[in-house]
């Protein structure tokens, strides 16, 4: 997928989450392992998604739509509850989960 067509499809999911006043930025997080797919930059709301992102596209998205949806980094029950009403699937919130379980 090209820089284009994920900002493209990025401001749809923005979009219909309720987020038109935030944009999407395709840029190279810095490459460490402990470092995320994407990042939700609030104070500026902008959510960032690392261009080698490939096909976790989608759910590195929403990830970070749940957490401006939340208000805040937190992978906490609340965030979880959000990120499942939002699309993101089991497999993806597998590791969160467990963590309260």
């Amino acid at each position: 997928m090209t820089p284009e067509e994920m900002i493209a499809k990025g401001r749809l999911l923005l979009d219909q989450h309720g987020l038109q006043d935030w944009r999407l930025s395709i840029e190279t997080i810095e490459d460490r392992p402990d470092l995320p797919l994407g990042v939700c930059d609030s104070d500026n709301r902008v959510i960032r998604i690392d261009a080698r992102v490939g096909r976790e596209f989608r759910q590195a998205v929403l990830h970070e739509i749940a957490h401006a949806l939340r208000g805040g980094p937190d992978h906490d029950p609340e965030w979880i509850k959000i990120a499942k009403r939002i699309g993101c699937t089991s497999n993806h919130l597998m590791p969160y989960e467990v963590q309260f379980e």
